[in-house]
């Protein structure tokens, strides 16, 4: 076979298949391929389409991504951005790995590619801001930005669309995904205190971090509308993280000791209960416990975590087609959205009883 038919085996490792190449083995003129394979309105018998097609995919002609991206100016690509995680660590976390996978369907479902910015090979520390503007990416998804952060201010200062994802603070012209966190905690504490619950303790870190804050905020505004006393030594805050078995002890030696935890997520409720038991309290018999994510860590305890589910994978689909509407110039007001968490129960709560206190000591 001669080495410069477009079906040939040598032009097949040398160069890729061109719209001349579909053409000409087509019988057709490029116009008509062009029209045929952009599914353009043009009167074109079907006989004609299909033979163009056919020469599609004999040749395995693809467009040319980079030169359709200059006639649109647009790179049909989303870019993702997690703050302070490297190595592709964030595909393995309970939290984070969902929310890819949604921003992933939405993006395939757009037809849209997507890329994950890993940070700046050529420099330490922060990611400068300059990253994200080369025009690989048409817009960005930015998640965990925490408060303050430099990053997110300068994002609103630059002409690229973007989406923060767990931050309902974002700038006013930046779209923003986030749970309703603060709703989520008061919810938490009126389930257990509903269960007659009324010394509840919350479990926290100390990193900055917007989630923490308001589900902080929601507990407090629960315990008020709840009649219960707010007691500062049952809000236990690590430096900056959470030792669970330490912050147990602590509330242990307390006149009155909780009957309740509510852990700032999944992972540290884990903890919770493993501290419990290690010196000798039933989870829930004498001590519920109840976490926030639903995350995989809710289901592989004993007993299964009662928690405040994210609908994580919804979260990331809601962060990438608000990122294409924000692309396709929609206001950022019309791309902010709070997602309502959902209470799962499980094993891991229960009554209060009058015994609980003498279990402490």
């Amino acid at each position: 076979m001669s080495g410069d038919s477009p079906t040939g085996s040598r032009r097949s490792r040398s160069r890729r298949p061109t719209l001349a190449d579909v053409a000409r083995l087509a019988g057709v003129s490029t116009t008509t391929a062009s029209f045929v394979i952009n599914n353009r309105p043009a009167q074109i018998s079907e006989r004609t389409r299909e033979r163009v097609l056919a020469a599609v995919r004999q040749l395995h002609y693809t467009r040319n991504a980079h030169v359709t991206a200059l006639r649109r100016r647009r790179a049909q690509t989303l870019g993702i951005h997690f703050h302070d995680y490297q190595g592709g660590q964030f595909a393995r976390d309970p939290v984070l790995g969902p929310v890819l996978i949604g921003v992933a369907q939405a993006a395939r479902s757009h037809a849209y590619h997507l890329v994950v910015f890993t940070g700046a090979p050529d420099r330490d520390g922060e990611v400068p801001v300059e990253a994200f503007l080369d025009g690989r990416a048409d817009g960005l998804i930015y998640v965990h930005a925490p408060p303050g952060d430099r990053l997110m201010a300068e994002l609103a200062e630059v002409e690229l669309p973007c989406v923060v994802v767990f931050n309902r603070y974002a700038p006013p012209n930046l779209g923003f995904v986030d749970a309703d966190n603060i709703t989520g905690a008061q919810e938490a504490v009126r389930y257990l205190a509903a269960l007659g619950h009324r010394r509840i303790a919350h479990f926290t870190h100390g990193i900055p971090n917007s989630n923490l804050e308001d589900r902080i905020h929601g507990y407090r505004l629960a315990l008020e509308a709840c009649g219960l006393p707010f007691d500062p030594r049952l809000l236990v805050r690590g430096e900056p993280w959470l030792d669970a078995a330490a912050a147990l002890a602590v509330v242990r030696r307390l006149e009155r000791p909780p009957t309740a935890v509510i852990a700032f997520n999944d992972a540290l409720a884990v903890q919770v209960i493993h501290a419990a038991r290690a010196c000798g309290l039933r989870v829930p018999e004498d001590l519920s416990v109840v976490g926030f994510d639903n995350s995989t860590y809710a289901t592989v305890v004993t007993p299964a975590l009662t928690t405040m589910a994210q609908p994580l994978v919804e979260m990331g689909r809601l962060a990438a087609t608000s990122l294409i509407q924000l692309v396709g110039g929609a206001p950022p007001s019309e791309c902010r959205h709070l997602a309502p968490m959902q209470l799962i129960e499980r094993g891991s709560t229960a009554p209060a009883t009058a015994r609980r206190r003498s279990r402490w000591r």
